[in-house]
């Protein structure tokens, strides 16, 4: 049984951890790394031939990575691109880490910007391995089973009903490797798919 002083603030287990610089050392190279693939992924979004199938709104956009210490606790990161970011609407391609969850990419389409989804396309996403966010709160950035669900059951009602979508491709960490292919063969598929309106 681990032992604690009751004069001590921490056990012994805490002291090793809190006495080693090398956890935090470690946690930042892993993060610095992340922020480079993010970094590549969005080298790789302002290519010619990716700018030429997203909608005009954010064509030529450049992206912009965000990053903090706690959500639910974890440190995280995210890509915006491309995306447009307005008072009271949104249209963005979002790449998201959480420290212990799995990568994810989506779609995040509300306000005005929903004016240039054609929803008679929604049947072609529904042979993919995606999620949509259901709810009332659109920033939900874990995967939660209980929020998220199979695409296969999306319908452009739920869509309405919401006033936002938030369409989701979760990539497994040992995976993410291809995460720049994956997340660039998202954005096409949505752009293919039809259901955004490019022009």
């Amino acid at each position: 049984m681990e032992h604690k002083d009751n004069n001590s603030l921490f056990s012994d287990n805490d002291l090793k951890i809190i006495s080693s610089k090398d956890y935090i050392i470690r946690k930042n190279a892993l993060l610095q790394s992340v922020n480079n693939a993010m970094l590549e992924l969005e080298r790789c979004i302002s290519s010619t031939e990716i700018q030429n199938i997203v909608p005009e709104i954010v064509k030529d956009k450049r992206g912009k990575i965000s990053r903090g210490e706690n959500y639910q606790g974890m440190p995280w990161m995210v890509l915006d691109a491309p995306a447009l970011f307005e008072k009271k609407s949104i249209l963005a391609f979002r790449h998201i880490f959480i420290w212990g969850h799995p990568l994810s990419i989506n779609l995040h389409v509300s306000g005005e910007f929903m004016d240039i989804l054609d929803m008679s396309k929604s049947n072609e996403l529904k042979k993919k391995d995606w999620y949509f966010l259901s709810g009332k709160n659109p920033f939900i950035n874990h995967y939660d089973p209980t929020l998220y669900k199979p695409i296969s059951e999306f319908s452009p009602t739920i869509m309405i009903d919401q006033g936002y979508l938030r369409l989701t491709k979760t990539i497994a960490l040992n995976d993410s490797q291809s995460l720049t292919n994956q997340c660039i063969q998202f954005i096409k598929d949505v752009s293919e798919s039809g259901l955004i309106k490019i022009r």
